[in-house]
């Protein structure tokens, strides 16, 4: 992709509304334009999967640097 095309592209893409968020009080200040998109995400995926209530994971099937 062209530095034209990424930079249209990016002028074009919003998340937010500028007039309802606020960058100095939200909880992460670092995040707040993309925090629409993120809380939908989290929602979609916490809605897709439920897990049963008992998970196991067995050593062996964790990958690690120790082993």
């Amino acid at each position: 992709m062209s530095r034209n095309r990424f930079n249209a592209l990016m002028r074009c893409l919003h998340f937010t509304n500028f007039k309802t968020m606020d960058e100095v009080t939200h909880p992460h200040p670092r995040l707040w334009k993309l925090w629409p998109v993120i809380t939908r995400l989290n929602e979609t995926f916490l809605d897709a999967h439920v897990p049963e209530q008992d998970v196991f994971l067995m050593r062996a099937s964790c990958f690690s640097r120790e082993d």
